[in-house]
C-alpha cells in the first residue's frame, strides 16, 4: 500500500522553487518515523546543491505561498 502524502505536503513541495537555479522538486518520500523529505532535483553547479548558499529563503517562500 502507497501513503500519499498529506495534501499540506503536497502544496508546499509545489510551491518551492530555489531561487539560483531552474530545479523541480523530484521526489516525496516518507522516512520510517513518518517524516516527509522533498528531493529537489538542483541543477549542476548550484549554490544551495553545492552547500555555498542555505535553502532557508527557498524554504521560507515556499511556505508564505504554500498559506
Amino acid at each position: 500500500m502507497t501513503v500519499q502524502a498529506p495534501a499540506s505536503v503536497r502544496s508546499l513541495a509545489a510551491a518551492y522553487t530555489c531561487g539560483h537555479c531552474n530545479s523541480e522538486p523530484a521526489q516525496l518520500t516518507q522516512d520510517t518515523s513518518g517524516v516527509w523529505r522533498l528531493a529537489i532535483g538542483h541543477d549542476a553547479g548550484c549554490p544551495v546543491l553545492t552547500g555555498a548558499v542555505p535553502d532557508t529563503p527557498d524554504v521560507l517562500r515556499a511556505m508564505q505561498e504554500h498559506q
